[in-house]
């Protein structure tokens, strides 16, 4: 995502990648804004916590779908919505970088 965010034009200073150890990392990307309104904080997560058989009542390993309901370790988590706000703040980067570059030719 960091890679994803760099090719966009984020700049190695608004978009790092850092935490106290190999396992325990976070991606920080900052989206400068005009200073006109204040800023808005996203945060996203995408570790998965860890399963052991014995405390699950099913597979946690194996997707399970039963009584509507889904089963597994990481069914319910939010690696799309991480997904989807590096791919909102790559258009908004390429959105502000056309308007700049057209109100430069003004």
């Amino acid at each position: 995502m960091a890679k994803l965010l760099r090719d966009a034009g984020f700049p190695r200073k608004t978009s790092s990648v850092a935490g106290p150890n190999e396992r325990k990392k976070n991606l920080v990307a900052r989206f400068h804004g005009t200073g006109k309104q204040k800023p808005v904080l996203f945060i996203g997560h995408l570790d998965v916590v860890e399963a052991r058989r014995e405390d699950w009542t099913t597979d946690p390993f194996q997707f399970i779908e039963k009584d509507g309901y889904f089963y597994g370790r990481g069914t319910q988590d939010m690696k799309e919505g991480d997904a989807i706000l590096v791919a909102n703040f790559i258009r908004l980067k390429k959105k502000a970088s056309r308007r700049t570059a057209i109100s430069s030719w003004r």
